[in-house]
């Protein structure tokens, strides 16, 4: 499924999960935090989410993207340096500077001018699948139809390639992948999976659809093969083993391999498979661990992935630890296959074994309990832990712990296992931990949590090596708290414990796998929601002690740190700042309009032909007044001369007379 595009790169382990993870270089913690449905941008435009990034070190928010009302987050990824997001709607992918939570660049819109160029011909309706990154690359894809790949440059967003489906009806159905050169060790080839309707046909008006696989050159986007197609067949998941691309149906009733190199079809096997989380449970050294029960591993196969070859169909069920359902995930550990069930305890334990199916348990029951009578014990309810040997299916050792200790219901549907450490097989009960010697099935300890502590199948526990200490949640329905406990894996006790209000989130299904705590720096990060506030908290591993806590609303919003409203804010910013500029410049020009007439006028005025000035003769009143004026100004004019004249005199004589001492 496109959910597991996760799985794409291998260097990048990071999922759409709600649980904190770190992003960017700069002790930063990227929250993922799902909203109800009714606060997302649309009934089917769920689940949607906010994203916050926090401070590692003090819980301070440093940037955050909200869903709003037009547009929902549907996935995050987290890449070097940057965050990756996808919306429902638009089709739209942003990345985000990790470090400061600027908009980097955004596809297909980064501004009006590309929007009009139209980089993608996809509808407003389509949506991505989250994107990763490999090789200065950032990979999305649109499931469709009409299905697309695109490779966008990491820095700058801009189209590097695009991959169309070869048939325009082709949906995709899922990715794998990249496969590695050998010589380089750089991502090669991303490998897709696509189902197309045909015309009806056949009895029944049945669809003659196909399903086909698809290699792609990461570098330039072109296509490397296509395989042939695979009538009436609908393919759902697709996982690269190896140099083997294991195909399952959306029936799984099939498995089919094929070679990562050309396509071809390598084998296939007709039997039914669980689905969910993987048809493979494990894979060790080449061979393929199959499970065929989602009820539980009871009808357990290991086949080796490249030729196809069953090894062995059926492991070694005992007779006196018969199990009967609600079982964990393997896990392989030091070549034997580990898993826990709940089981039929006869006697001890630890009577004779044979092969048995799974159709043969079902039968047992129905001999009228010839099994427990030639025990000659009563059967008693309980768990047992069984150790498979990967090469022969024989039993290595089997535990059984009796009384009222069950494994959580659907563990196997949500990819819940058992842990190792240092030689031992940590097996999660739904109110106990049991350490078990992986070697020999000796009980080492078991620590029972609290009353009313029950274990989640979709809260998966964390191991912290360098403390020896077990991390792990259980819920408390009745109080709807969560208890955070922390259990040392050398003396099998818990060293403290703690309660928070709320439950964690859970993921949106099975298929998305389990929520694993996140371990850093020696401090764990929980988070728990109550209604619509959510907090997440960090705890030192070693004490217990909070080290510091944010809650925030779990509701969309309308912000200006969102993609759209900086593209809004960056417009009115272009025109405030161009307006200002036009301003400027009207007044410069206004300026220099009146400075060059004010320079005509000056360049007029040193011309002799016309006058400086021009005055107009004052009025003749005929009294006279004119005349006295005159003779007034004569006489003053006459005074001043004189003055003036005897001044000079005067000067002059002691000029003389200055010269004459000397």
């Amino acid at each position: 499924m496109l959910s597991r595009l996760c799985l794409l790169l291998a260097a990048l382990a990071v999922c759409t999960v709600a649980v904190p993870q770190p992003c960017g270089k700069r002790d930063t913690l990227c929250w993922q935090l799902q909203l109800p449905d009714d606060q997302c941008s649309s009934p089917t435009a769920h689940p949607c989410y906010n994203i916050y990034a926090l401070n590692q070190s003090n819980g301070q928010l440093n940037w955050y993207a909200y869903t709003t009302s037009s547009s929902g987050i549907k996935g995050m990824s987290v890449g070097r340096h940057d965050v990756h997001y996808t919306t429902w709607s638009g089709p739209g992918l942003y990345t985000i500077n990790a470090r400061t939570g600027h908009v980097r660049w955004q596809f297909p819109m980064d501004n009006w001018f590309r929007y009009w160029v139209k980089d993608i011909d996809l509808p407003s309706s389509a949506s991505f699948s989250h994107a990763e990154e490999a090789r200065g690359l950032v990979y999305v894809t649109a499931p469709g139809p009409p299905s697309r790949v695109y490779g966008l440059h990491i820095k700058s967003g801009s189209r590097q390639w695009e991959f169309k489906s070869p048939v325009p009806s082709a949906a995709l159905a899922d990715l794998a992948g990249p496969a590695y050169s050998s010589s380089t060790g750089h991502a090669r080839a991303v490998f897709l999976a696509y189902n197309a309707p045909g015309p009806a046909g056949g009895p029944g008006g049945v669809s003659n659809s196909s399903s086909w696989l698809q290699a792609v050159d990461v570098d330039r986007g072109s296509g490397m093969w296509r395989s042939q197609p695979l009538q009436q067949v609908q393919l759902q998941q697709l996982e690269l083993h190896r140099g083997t691309l294991l195909a399952m149906p959306a029936a799984a009733d099939a498995l089919y391999g094929f070679n990562y190199s050309d396509g071809a079809l390598l084998w296939t096997q007709r039997r039914r498979f669980c689905s969910t989380p993987s048809p493979v449970a494990e894979s060790y050294g080449g061979q393929l661990v199959l499970a065929s029960s989602c009820d539980g591993p009871l009808e357990l196969a290991v086949m080796g992935a490249e030729t196809g070859t069953m090894y062995w169909e059926g492991w070694q069920v005992p007779d006196a630890a018969m199990p009967i359902g609600n079982c964990t995930w393997v896990s392989v550990v030091d070549g034997s296959i580990v898993f826990g069930c709940s089981c039929s305890i006869h006697g001890r334990g630890k009577h004779r074994s044979s092969r048995t199916s799974r159709s043969q348990m079902q039968e047992q029951p129905e001999q009228g309990g010839s099994s427990s009578s030639n025990l000659g014990a009563a059967a008693v309810p309980g768990i047992c832990m069984y150790s498979v040997s990967m090469r022969s299916g024989k039993l290595h050792w089997v535990l059984p712990v009796a009384g009222e200790a069950r494994f959580p219901a659907a563990s196997q549907q949500w990819g819940s296992r058992p842990l190792q450490h240092q030689g031992l097989v940590i097996f999660l009960a739904a109110d106990r931990v049991i350490a078990v010697n992986s070697r020999w099935g000796n009980l080492t300890w078991s620590v029972k949590l609290e009353p009313g502590d029950a274990l989640q199948p979709w809260q998966q526990p964390a191991v912290d090596e360098p403390s020896g200490m077990l991390v792990l949640t259980a819920l408390r329905p009745s109080s709807n708290k969560t208890a955070l406990a922390a259990v040392s894996l050398s003396q099998g006790k818990v060293v403290w414990r703690r309660t928070v209000n709320g439950s964690g989130q859970q993921s949106a299904g099975p298929a998305e796998g389990p929520q694993q705590l996140w371990l850093s720096g020696g401090h764990v990060y929980v988070e728990a929601c109550k209604g619509p506030t959510c907090c997440l908290r960090a705890f030192n591993v070693s004490s217990g002690k909070r080290r510091w806590g944010v809650c925030l609303n779990a509701e969309r919003g309308e912000d200006a740190t969102h993609p759209h409203a900086q593209f809004a804010i960056w417009v009115i910013s272009l025109v405030t700042v161009a307006s200002i500029a036009l301003l400027i410049v009207g007044a410069c020009l206004l300026y220099v309009h009146r400075w060059r007439e004010e320079r005509k006028i000056l360049a007029a005025d040193d011309d002799s032909s016309s006058p400086r000035h021009t005055y107009r003769p004052l009025p003749d009143r005929g009294d006279g007044s004119d005349s006295e004026d005159q003779e007034t100004a004569e006489r003053f004019s006459a005074r001043d001369s004189g003055a003036v004249a005897a001044a000079t005199a005067a000067a002059a004589g002691r000029s003389g007379r200055g010269l004459r001492g000397r």
